[in-house]
């Protein structure tokens, strides 16, 4: 605190006691604003007049830090954790920019389908704590590998070629060939005509 007041050049030793200054807040006091508080003292010529003033705390900056997930997937994986932790110890929120491919559950990425989304971690800051920056990471989900299995035929030589026919493995969870843009051909380089032997 500083004094406005004294007669010629005296100053603050003519005092028999200063004044004291106080506040309520403490090193852990949230957030605000809180009196400053002056009281007391003591002169022979002087009276005092007491002119409080503001302690403003603000909000602390904070970091997010160890934001981890794969990189890569596969349609078809079991959901993906991902992890972060701020500096404030606040709970760290999680979002993607392609839910079709990766849908963020709490702290898991649902594997929805092939492609990529980037995967944001947020902490937004409380009363005490202003919102961190930002991490992201981008995923590359890759297309699961489905097998198309040629069925095995046979004929008499003359006879027309039977019809040929595949079937499928590989579908995640309950999909199947309806799921597809476009179906495998199939073909054999035999003929109603071939003579005897095994054709591909």
């Amino acid at each position: 605190f500083h004094y406005a007041g004294f007669v010629d050049d005296e100053n603050a030793s003519v005092l028999e006691e200063e004044p004291t200054i106080s506040t309520t807040a403490t090193d852990a006091s949230p957030a605000g604003e809180y009196p400053i508080v002056l009281a007391g003292g003591e002169a022979s010529n002087y009276h005092f007049s007491h002119h409080g003033s503001i302690l403003s705390i603000g909000s602390t900056a904070q970091h997010l830090s160890d934001f981890e997930l794969d990189s890569n997937a596969t349609y078809g994986d079991e959901p993906l954790e991902v992890s972060a932790h701020s500096s404030s110890g606040l709970p760290v929120t999680f979002s993607s920019t392609n839910p079709e491919v990766l849908e963020v559950n709490g702290t898991q990425l649902k594997v929805r389908g092939a492609g990529e989304a980037t995967i944001f971690a947020h902490q937004g800051g409380s009363a005490n704590y202003d919102a961190a920056p930002e991490l992201n990471a981008t995923v590359v989900v890759r297309t699961a590998e489905l097998d198309a299995f040629a069925e095995p035929k046979s004929k008499e030589y003359l006879e027309e070629v039977p019809e040929l026919t595949f079937h499928y493995a590989g579908f995640v969870d309950d999909e199947n060939a309806s799921v597809l843009e476009e179906e495998p051909s199939i073909s054999t380089t035999a003929t109603a005509a071939s003579p005897a032997g095994e054709y591909p």
